[in-house]
């Protein structure tokens, strides 16, 4: 369990003091944002003001201006999220280039979970937590299985109450008024959980004599839900909870109420039901650990599938942030009637509260046994331990048959060692990876970066798994690259692509009009070098000197401490895949090539063209450029103080580099994230239930074996588990 929290304080009038802290590093890493931008907030109240005049929502709310075109208006929120939060300012760079580090590394394939935790400490800033953080690029892309949650604060000194014991797992289900709404079916689900070991309360629009009654009983409730219609005062910051047609309440009327709930263990507050970033806020400072929020009104059939999906997950011992980032998730049908549903529930927690991934189980644990069961225990771990000493021996004779090697040749999978090793280490080496689909040829291609791999990965893959057969396509028109790629995939032209770079939302949405939805699995890290004429005497670049190089505003190497030499840069053209969009997107900045760039087909022809041309230069994948003996890799820093070379010191020089002896990619600053243009490699797969995403996922599979790890480390590049 990894936690990350983004700590913003406003430093002066015009920035956040922005402070990183990650759970398994060392230091905590500082920066500074802009405050949001005035256009961010009026789109935001904009489309809230359009989201609230839906029908069939579990709020009743005052002077509300109706919008019209609620879908424009939440487009409008993303863009400017992302314009803001994709700032380029030296200040706040280190903090994104941070995050991007540490997602690619991320597993969720190995149950590794990522929790991203928001943190306000001036209460005035909070209402930053309304705001749909998950639609950041960023987060998209490198954090899109792990959910975000807001970070409240309690009283100073105050100390979570642990679990409290008792015979199930206690429940207190709040049904309010609930006209025009479907509350029925909060009911079912939530008594639904009676199975799984619960015992549930259910109130239905009680009077606040009851509701006092039942959270002054012992011995008390570790789940408070409450479900029906709520209101807010827009002149007030005052949430009401509606008992019935009568009777509200809000946190402040039941302060000693809640207060002795909490006390008594409860752990999770859930309010299916209105905008409760202030219900949360309160009883937070009552002690609450935990709760679920809205973050603003509810559609009634929004409300009721999120309790579905939570509790559905929940109850599999999936942790908080896992459910209700599932459950959220799911929502998403929902667009085209209610748009950007899942923007909706909200987890807030306490700082205290992140040390236990709180589950089902961890409830249902807390239950007290009977003694029968635990002598029935007892008696299963000393038979585990008699026929663990048995298995100890036999494991031992058969891990000295197992070769250190992996095989190099089909034979091999007659042996008898080769076949214990597929049953005992099926990540090791290609030919011990099970469950290849036996099918027609896997039909593949994309990315030019891929060409490396495609040689020196690919072919032994074929070699020791004689079910896998890969067909190499490339597009009849169109040059091969990370686009074309992906388009053939869509397409039906290929079973998975190769990719330089992450999906596009439209290339996820062209997907969804043809039935299925697509997958980018990033699988290494790959450098972007810059290439020169051997004979330039210039020590390195820094990032704003190559954009200026690439935008036509330096245009002789003396600018940049070379020669009085004329810069003569060469790219391919920005059609041609992942390489192209993804140098002009990060380090132009999305600006236009300046005129004096000549555009090549591909690497090969340009580095053939830097090699007899003393003022040219290149950038192309690491991995293509720095083993080149024709051309030098220049160094390349965020400023002059710090240059960092995309190969292995000592530079090997043209003369003396030859087949034998050639410069190899610096894999340790890939690694570390210090070499400053680093990207992923992606496996895209189309998710289909059909032989296209088996095939995608074995593909995957074999290149996360460590033998296949270890071929791409060869081919240059840095693999991803």
């Amino acid at each position: 369990m990894t936690k990350i929290k983004i700590r913003l304080s406003k430093s002066h009038d015009q920035e956040f003091d922005i402070t990183l802290i990650i759970s398994n590093q060392p230091e905590d890493l500082r920066g500074f944002l802009p405050l949001q931008p005035p256009e961010l907030q009026s789109s935001f109240n904009q489309w809230l003001s359009g989201y609230r005049s839906l029908e069939g929502v579990r709020i009743e709310l005052k002077n509300v201006i109706v919008s019209s075109d609620v879908q424009s208006q939440a487009k409008a929120v993303i863009g400017l999220l992302n314009e803001w939060l994709n700032f380029g300012s030296s200040k706040w760079l280190p903090i994104r280039d941070k995050l991007i580090e540490v997602g690619s590394r991320w597993q969720p394939a190995k149950q590794e979970e990522m929790y991203i935790i928001l943190d306000f400490p001036e209460e005035k800033f909070i209402q930053l937590g309304r705001i749909p953080w998950q639609e950041w690029d960023l987060l998209k892309n490198y954090y899109s299985d792990s959910e975000i949650a807001l970070r409240l604060y309690g009283k100073q000194g105050q100390t979570i109450i642990t679990i409290q014991k008792y015979w199930k797992v206690r429940i207190l289900l709040v049904v309010g008024r609930s006209d025009n709404i479907q509350t029925e079916n909060d009911i079912k689900i939530v008594k639904k959980l009676e199975k799984k070991g619960a015992e549930v309360t259910v109130l239905l629009q009680p009077t606040k004599k009851k509701l006092s009654e039942a959270l002054w009983q012992e011995p008390g409730y570790h789940i408070f839900i409450f479900s029906g219609h709520s209101s807010c005062d827009e002149e007030t910051p005052i949430n009401w909870l509606e008992l019935n047609q009568q009777d509200r309440i809000s946190i402040n009327d039941f302060e000693i109420a809640f207060g002795k709930a909490i006390a008594k263990g409860l752990q999770l507050a859930i309010f299916n039901s209105c905008d409760g970033l202030g219900l949360a806020q309160q009883l937070a400072k009552l002690n609450l650990p935990r709760s679920i929020v809205m973050r603003e009104l509810v559609p009634d059939q929004v409300a009721v599938e999120f309790l579905e999906h939570f509790f559905e997950e929940f109850t599999k011992n999936k942790s908080l942030f896992t459910s209700v980032h599932i459950a959220r998730e799911r929502l998403e049908h929902f667009n085209d009637r209610f748009p950007n549903a899942t923007w909706l529930p909200t987890l807030c927690i306490r700082e205290s509260a992140l040390h236990t991934r709180f589950t089902w189980n961890e409830l249902v644990n807390s239950i007290i046994k009977l003694p029968a069961r635990i002598l029935k225990l007892l008696a299963g771990l000393l038979i585990v331990v008699f026929a663990g000493l048995l298995i100890e021996g036999v494991v031992i004779v058969i891990l000295s048959l197992i070769p250190e090697s992996c095989p190099t040749k089909e034979s091999s999978f007659l042996e008898f060692r080769q076949q214990i090793g597929k049953i005992l280490f099926p990540k090791k080496c290609l030919a011990y990876l099970s469950g290849i689909p036996n099918q027609r040829e896997w039909r593949y291609g994309g990315s030019t970066t891929w060409e490396r791999i495609r040689k020196e990965v690919d072919q032994l893959m074929q070699k020791m798994q004689p079910k896998l057969k890969l067909k190499y396509e490339e597009n009849e028109i169109e040059p091969p690259g990370s686009d074309t790629g992906i388009k053939m995939l869509l397409n039906g032209q290929l079973d998975f692509a190769q990719s330089s770079r992450h999906i596009t939302d439209k290339e996820k949405s062209q997907a969804r009009q043809k039935g299925f939805s697509i997958r980018a699995i990033p699988v290494a890290i790959n450098g972007i070098a810059i290439a020169v004429h051997p004979n330039l005497k210039v020590p390195g670049l820094t990032i704003s000197q190559l954009k200026a190089i690439y935008t036509g505003k330096i245009t002789n190497w003396s600018e940049v401490g070379g020669q009085n030499l004329s810069i003569n840069p060469y790219s391919r053209k920005k059609e041609a895949g992942g390489t192209v969009k993804y140098f002009v997107g990060t380090i132009l900045d999305g600006e236009e090539f300046g005129k004096n760039v000549q555009f090549t087909y591909n690497t090969t022809a340009a580095i053939r063209k830097i090699a007899k041309d003393p003022g040219g230069i290149y950038y192309g994948s690491a991995a293509d450029i720095v083993p080149q003996c024709t051309i030098k890799p220049l160094p390349l820093g965020k400023n002059n103080h710090r240059l960092i070379a995309p190969y292995h010191k000592p530079f090997i020089p043209p003369d003396q580099c030859n087949q034998q002896k050639r410069n190899q990619v610096n894999s340790v600053a890939f690694k570390k994230g210090t070499y400053p243009i680093t990207r992923h490699l992606f496996v895209i797969i189309k998710k289909n239930d059909k032989a296209e995403e088996k095939s995608g996922y074995a593909y995957v599979d074999l290149l996360r074996t460590d033998e296949g790890k270890k071929l791409l480390e060869k081919a240059g590049f840095i693999p991803i588990d």
